[in-house]
């Protein structure tokens, strides 16, 4: 959940596809904006832009696997201004984090024995054009399963 004005924005995960919009005064569902399978983790930015990781679900769930993507999404209009899709089928990325400037973001992918290639901890400036290639940190046979980035811009795995 992320707080933003007079809003709570929630994501849907299991087997769900969206991000609610929810009145924190009066607890009133105000509006549903569908993005990839299965929101796992958002951050406000620097400019009040509200970032979606999405790992695109599981192949075995109804309606299959989608490709995993971040998403960019105007909080104030509640409307998507970009999409990230990740390349690789098996991404599931997770962890969404940013830094105490909240002009970098970070993430998790390729963790809990996925086949993804060049698995590890992502870094990707919010005025970035397209998602990172290589990991900021690599996995190199380690298990990533938690991220927290610290002011002082410390990685914590």
């Amino acid at each position: 959940m992320v707080k933003h004005g007079n809003y709570v924005f929630v994501g849907n995960w299991s087997k769900q596809n969206t991000i609610q919009r929810i009145n924190h005064t009066t607890d009133a569902l105000v509006d549903t904006l569908t993005v990839t399978k299965q929101p796992n983790s958002m951050v406000l930015d620097k400019n009040e832009k509200l970032w979606v990781l999405s790992d695109g679900g599981l192949s075995s769930l109804p309606g299959g696997k989608s490709k995993a993507c971040l998403t960019r999404i105007n909080p104030v209009s509640f409307t998507i201004e970009a999409e990230y899709f990740f390349p690789d089928m098996n991404s599931a990325p997770t962890r969404l984090c940013s830094n105490s400037s909240a002009d970098t973001l970070f993430f998790l992918n390729g963790s809990w024995g996925s086949s993804v290639d060049n698995g590890g901890v992502y870094k990707m400036a919010i005025t970035a054009q397209t998602l990172p290639e290589k990991p900021f940190i690599s996995e190199q046979g380690r298990l990533f399963y938690a991220l927290g980035v610290d002011p002082k811009i410390r990685i914590f795995m």
